[in-house]
């Protein structure tokens, strides 16, 4: 069995610098209210100490345990939940696990990469457009949309009430 240029490459990582950049990115996230993976991603990526499937394995779990961590603040602080949440949650919960296999059964890493990179680069457009606020993100996010899904209705009315209550 070949290994493919990435196994190649991945170094071990530091333990101590783990630590430290794990602190560092939870409190992050934990202060923006963004789950972390956005952050932690590029980072594995970067110092190489993950391949793309890997990378996505770790931030989910991160993304898990800033999240309920961020939520149980939120309740402290007196926020209650919606109604509704327990449907959010299945529904989360069914799109992780579909995600999860297609992800590490089905897709190529070179796929999951450019998925990544779209992602990476509507995050930080939608940081960009709200923080300097400049109209136009939601249509642009839209546009990049249309292009990952090839112009799926489902999809696209999904995006567009979800951009709705986004705002």
């Amino acid at each position: 069995m070949e290994l493919s240029k990435e196994q190649i490459e991945k170094r071990s990582p530091d333990i101590t610098l783990c630590l430290f950049l794990g602190g560092v990115i939870g409190f992050i996230s934990g202060l923006i209210g963004i789950g972390g993976g956005i952050i932690l991603s590029p980072v594995l990526l970067m110092l190489r100490w993950t391949d793309i499937k890997e990378t996505a394995a770790i931030s989910a779990l991160f993304i898990f345990v800033n999240s309920m961590a961020g939520i149980t603040g939120q309740i402290q602080a007196g926020f209650s939940l919606p109604s509704h949440w327990l449907y959010y949650a299945a529904f989360t919960l069914t799109g992780a696990v579909i995600g999860s296999y297609m992800g590490s059964q089905k897709f190529e890493p070179r796929l999951l990469k450019m998925l990544l990179t779209l992602i990476l680069l509507l995050a930080a457009a939608k940081l960009l457009f709200t923080s300097w606020n400049i109209s136009g993100l939601d249509y642009f996010c839209l546009q990049v949309w249309k292009l990952i899904f090839s112009y799926s209705d489902i999809l696209l009315k999904r995006w567009e009430t979800a951009s709705r209550c986004l705002r």
